[in-house]
């Protein structure tokens, strides 16, 4: 099974690798038309200073939300040990790097660092301290990348709150007198909304987490298994990770 699975599902290398993930092509596709509202229908109804502070704003938030989607989607989170293990043909090294970790990965026929690492199916490698697939940037979240994600997160909430200010501001100013073109703009308010409420609650859990020195992974297995009186298994393709080297599966 776990060959069929290599062979199906190549080693991702980073986020935009082909094929992308229906979300995040679906997010570029929503956030361009945000944009094109903004200076097509929005932009043009303020005076010299509204405009102004428009683009002012625009070129700030933007710049951090595309340097750190950059940052995130491009990252490798891979388990160090496992990129050591494939990448070497030294018997020492590889006899060294067994012995480093007492955790072994079916899929990736590799040690990897700890309990911790995990495999994902979708890009079909071990991550090292697993958090979570981010299904918007087509990449895993873990060790390496994490502060990238949160920094990203912080920035698409400032980036939303630019879009839901500017199009209440046009909303209010227009006040009786808003006309069947302008739907696009409240659709656009609706959506910033939306995401401005349910981005404050990821941030918020993010800071929960970090605190409580936890992964989103780890989060979501411990509820799981308060709600449960039997202690979760885990069996499934999607959270088969590192087995022990006496190959018994890890659970």
């Amino acid at each position: 099974m776990s060959d069929c699975n290599e062979l199906q599902n190549p080693i991702r290398q980073n986020g935009y690798q082909c094929p992308w993930s229906l979300h995040q092509s679906t997010s570029y596709i929503i956030y361009l038309g945000a944009i094109l509202i903004l200076f097509l229908q929005i932009f043009p109804s303020f005076g010299t200073l509204g405009r102004v502070l428009i683009i002012l704003f625009f070129i700030i938030t933007i710049t951090f939300l595309i340097y750190y989607l950059l940052k995130l989607t491009f990252s490798d989170p891979t388990d160090p040990i496992v990129i050591d293990f494939k990448n070497t043909n030294d018997p020492g090294l590889r006899e060294e790097l067994e012995n480093r970790s007492n955790r072994y990965c079916n899929f990736c026929k590799s040690p990897v660092s700890s309990i911790r690492s995990k495999h994902c199916m979708k890009c079909n490698r071990c991550t090292s301290i697993f958090d979570h697939h981010c299904k918007f940037v087509n990449n895993c979240v873990g060790e390496k990348n994490y502060v990238y994600f949160a920094k990203l997160i912080v920035a698409v909430e400032i980036f939303e709150v630019f879009l839901l200010s500017s199009g209440i501001a046009f909303i209010v100013r227009k006040r009786m007198y808003l006309e069947y073109q302008d739907i696009p703009i409240m659709i656009s308010v609706l959506k910033s909304a939306i995401i401005v409420i349910t981005n404050s609650y990821l941030i918020v859990l993010h800071i929960f987490l970090y605190k409580k020195r936890m992964t989103t992974y780890e989060y979501i297995c411990l509820r799981i298994k308060n709600k449960s009186s039997i202690i979760p298994q885990l069996q499934n393709e999607e959270n088969h990770f590192s087995i022990s080297k006496d190959n018994s599966i890890l659970d």
